[in-house]
């Protein structure tokens, strides 16, 4: 009963990991976009203040994040991975079964 919960524990994502870097970054650019459209803090940065300012002011917080995931996803993070357990764990079964089976990024919790 335990192994068989560890397996399906074990399919929720290829890479919870960057799935939760992605996460932790989105929820930084959130609080800081809150404070980003005030009007105090669109005049230090330079912007007008009215509703393009908040829409730049947002869009700047969120540039980490987009950048973040894009990195991760496309660039080191899942293809240097990808290739490191291709190579090491490619030629077994049941790693060729996960793959096929388990989310590469976004969690399946149902």
């Amino acid at each position: 009963m335990v192994a068989g919960a560890l397996t399906d524990a074990v399919r929720i994502s290829q890479f919870p990991n960057y799935f939760g870097e992605t996460t932790l970054w989105t929820g930084v650019a959130i609080f800081a976009a809150g404070i980003l459209v005030t009007r105090p803090a669109q005049a230090g940065l330079g912007l007008s203040g009215g509703i393009l300012g908040q829409v730049g002011a947002a869009s700047m917080a969120f540039a980490a994040p987009a950048f973040t995931a894009f990195a991760l996803l496309k660039v080191s993070g899942v293809p240097l991975s990808e290739r490191k357990y291709n190579k090491r764990y490619g030629d077994r079964k049941d790693y060729q079964e996960w793959k096929r089976n388990t989310p590469k990024f976004f969690p399946k919790l149902f």
